[in-house]
């Protein structure tokens, strides 16, 4: 899938899994079991490279030990006050 456009490598993914398809069905499967497993499979199969640049795209440089330890510092670790809205009777 590397050069072809997506549109031309999806066609031949529902080609291949129609001709999977038809040879199960053809071999006495259940036709609806047949149907549910093809969507299936060519759902993933499509879904895979669109989902695979998303997650080539998401990398996080969030570090949360060290947001976790700055967070502590600055707050957890301050003398523990009052809240300016709360009121001693």
């Amino acid at each position: 899938m590397d050069d072809e456009p997506y549109e031309k490598w999806v066609d031949k993914v529902r080609l291949y899994e129609y001709g999977i398809a038809l040879q199960q069905i053809a071999k006495g499967d259940n036709p609806e079991v047949v149907l549910d497993s093809m969507s299936k499979r060519i759902q993933n199969k499509l879904l895979h490279p669109i989902i695979d640049e998303i997650r080539k795209a998401n990398v996080s440089t969030y570090d949360s030990v060290t947001s976790k330890k700055h967070y502590e510092e600055n707050y957890l670790n301050k003398t523990k006050r009052v809240a300016d809205h709360v009121l001693d009777d």
